[in-house]
């Protein structure tokens, strides 16, 4: 199948070329940010756990813990194909 410009825009160059599938998990309040696939998520190769959570429209405010394939996590973190990421959010109470 010829690949259209219009095809081009909206997947976008980064994912293209071989995108990386990610499994994700996203905790209490952070559910919302949820993907419709959040078992085959894409993202583009030489991802950071930053470059997801800006693509989840998640400020890195908003998440308090991060573990890629249950080893805590920082937002330098690069991700690899087939990573199990879980998001936890911040807590507030009184």
């Amino acid at each position: 199948m010829k690949q259209t410009k219009t095809n081009q825009a909206i997947s976008g160059n980064c994912f293209q070329e071989n995108p990386i599938t990610l499994k994700l998990h996203l905790e209490s309040i952070l559910e919302k940010y949820t993907p419709e696939d959040a078992e085959h998520f894409p993202m583009p190769r030489e991802s950071t756990l930053a470059d997801l959570l800006k693509h989840l429209g998640l400020g890195e405010d908003q998440v308090m813990l991060a573990f890629v394939n249950g080893r805590m996590a920082n937002l330098k973190t690069r991700l690899a194909d087939r990573d199990a990421v879980s998001l936890c959010p911040y807590i507030c109470g009184g």
